[in-house]
């Protein structure tokens, strides 16, 4: 048994998108503002400056939870296997801070380990590469390293290349707003440790493999209708039956309709030969009510999208009732969510 929202939205639906697979840390909602810096960014040709230390930032962003100043001064595929980037920390706060603290990870507060690029056409985030000696291919201190008021820190990092077509990624920093389309450059001219940190050339090490993370993106709209979900190889638009059904009904609301058929030109656009459509519900009731129910809605669900696709598709409906929640069926807000019907299909 569902219970259903009975309030309606009058605001037209905007879509809101986050990227799920990255820390917490390189997650936070911008709390400042990422500053595009004139003059930075790389030439017509890719090419940025050849002194990576002496270069005008790219762009500027500042931490959240640390008073750092973070300069992006270059960002380079010196070979297909290997991009280097090269940072400067500046402490615009009144006492002392570690920078360890500010880029590192659990594992590791002496290296810049924390940082990411993201490529979010192909949805995947590359980290620092690691060599056999299991310390990252990037900046290394011997102690934590502290930034007094209004000093800077310098700090480079390697990482796993991404695909050549990729010409633009946005760097992820910890505790601060991402770099966003950040060019990346294609200047060879070798990357000299700043004094005092050990060279960490990945041409003269052995590596271990590269990490890659698969991302997940997800797009809310406002009125809180539908869910989607894609990775790089597949579409999931979760469907709130609160908006497509009435209460214990599975008749589609002439609103859920106009629902379908945008997923149905989803589906056409898609290069999918078969979708699964996915009913579920929350724990109220039992179920001898809830599997029938999510049975009969997801099969609603799959005759009006045949109806609509225009291209041919296999279908296949399956209700699971109460089973497989994506939320916790503790509040009101959690049953919300688990009342749905999930459409699934390859992009």
């Amino acid at each position: 048994m569902t219970r259903e929202m009975m309030t309606s939205m009058r605001r037209t639906p905007r879509p809101r998108r986050t990227l799920v697979g990255l820390t917490a840390a390189a997650l936070l909602l911008p709390l400042f503002a990422t500053v595009l810096v004139a003059g930075g960014p790389a030439g017509r040709d890719g090419a940025q400056a050849a002194n990576p230390w002496g270069a005008r930032p790219i762009q500027t962003t500042y931490m959240a939870a640390f008073p750092f100043r973070v300069d992006l001064l270059s960002l380079n595929r010196p070979s297909p296997q290997a991009v280097v980037a090269t940072f400067r920390l500046t402490n615009i706060g009144s006492t002392d801070h570690m920078a360890g603290q500010a880029l590192g990870t659990l594992d590791d507060l002496r290296s810049p380990a924390g940082i990411a690029l993201l490529d979010a056409e192909n949805l995947k985030a590359y980290f620092p590469l690691t060599a056999s000696d299991g310390e990252c291919v990037c900046s290394l201190f011997s102690s934590l390293p502290n930034v007094e008021p209004g000093g800077t820190l310098d700090v480079f990092a390697w990482f796993p290349a991404p695909p050549a077509d990729v010409q633009r990624v946005s760097v992820e920093i910890p505790f601060a707003p991402p770099l966003m389309d950040v060019p990346i450059g294609s200047s060879t001219a070798p990357v000299p440790p700043p004094s005092g940190q050990p060279e960490r050339d990945p041409a003269k090490l052995t590596l271990r493999s590269p990490r890659i993370q698969q991302l997940v993106s997800v797009t809310d709209t406002l009125d809180k209708s539908r869910t989607t979900e894609e990775d790089d190889k597949e579409k999931r638009v979760r469907l709130s039956t609160d908006v497509l059904f009435d209460l214990n009904k599975a008749d589609l609301k002439p609103r859920a309709r106009s629902i379908l058929r945008d997923v149905a030109k989803q589906i056409d656009r898609s290069s999918a030969k078969t979708v699964r459509v996915d009913g579920h519900a929350d724990i109220t009731g039992n179920d001898a009510i809830n599997i029938p129910l999510s049975k009969r809605r997801a099969a609603a669900v799959k005759n009006e999208l045949e109806r609509l696709v225009e291209r041919d598709v296999t279908f296949r409906a399956e209700g699971h009732g109460s089973a497989q929640p994506v939320a916790s069926n503790k509040t009101a807000e959690g049953r919300r969510l688990n009342r749905r019907v999930t459409v699934s299909f390859a992009k």
